[in-house]
């Protein structure tokens, strides 16, 4: 079997940080004991998910294991595709893209709308927002 990198996120005192290592996760114990990092989460399935949980996952109650935040990402990537189907489904055929970690933006090349993805929407937002699902696209 190959011995790919997988993803974790050391921590320490002040900063999370995101690593790829190829060791077995037995093997990590060497990170805490070089005092590296007080403690080593992971193995993370991608590279998105471990450094969402190294930004946002200090002191957050949605992403409390390995498993909600590659839930939290995979959700966000089908909130894209979602948004990008009604956006077609509009006439909104090409975009100017702007990705954040956590927010995508797209702005059709033809009218200007807009399509706003949010990953962590505030309680009064939505996760799919933006003119160019609601409107036609008319250059």
């Amino acid at each position: 079997m190959k011995n790919r990198s997988r993803w974790y996120v050391g921590c320490n005192q002040t900063l999370w940080t995101p690593f790829a290592s190829n060791r077995m996760p037995d093997d990590l114990q060497m990170y805490v004991c070089r005092n590296i990092y007080f403690a080593v989460i992971g193995p993370f399935r991608t590279k998105k998910a471990a450094h969402i949980m190294a930004h946002y996952g200090r002191g957050n109650p949605h992403m409390q294991t390995v498993a909600d935040v590659e839930r939290i990402v995979k959700q966000f990537d089908n909130d894209i595709n979602e948004a990008l189907d009604a956006g077609l489904a509009r006439g909104h055929v090409k975009y100017d893209v702007s990705m954040e970690e956590t927010c995508a933006h797209f702005i059709c090349q033809s009218c200007g709308r807009s399509i706003v993805v949010r990953m962590f929407p505030m309680p009064n937002e939505v996760r799919i927002g933006g003119e160019a699902v609601a409107l036609d696209c008319k250059p």
